[in-house]
């Protein structure tokens, strides 16, 4: 939620990734039942992706490799 209020909106941000990258926010409401088939694509996406749980931001290749893990736990200079 932080990076989302602080910094996926930001001017900033958008203006220097909207270039290169296209942002991607699956979203699995807790709440909300699922088929099947939709469970198992978010159980194969967190595994391939070594995420435990949402939200994992992610900085990916176009051929879908991870590139990078953001940590959100940690606090950074906006020039991080």
């Amino acid at each position: 939620m932080d990076f989302e209020a602080g910094v996926a909106h930001n001017a900033d941000f958008l203006r220097i990734t909207q270039i290169s990258f296209v942002l991607l926010k699956p979203d699995y409401p807790q709440n909300t039942p699922k088929p099947e088939t939709l469970r198992a694509q978010k159980s194969a996406l967190m595994l391939r992706n070594g995420s435990r749980s949402y939200p994992t931001p992610l900085v990916m290749s176009a051929d879908g490799a991870k590139a990078l893990r953001v940590d959100t736990r940690t606090e950074r200079q906006a020039a991080d």
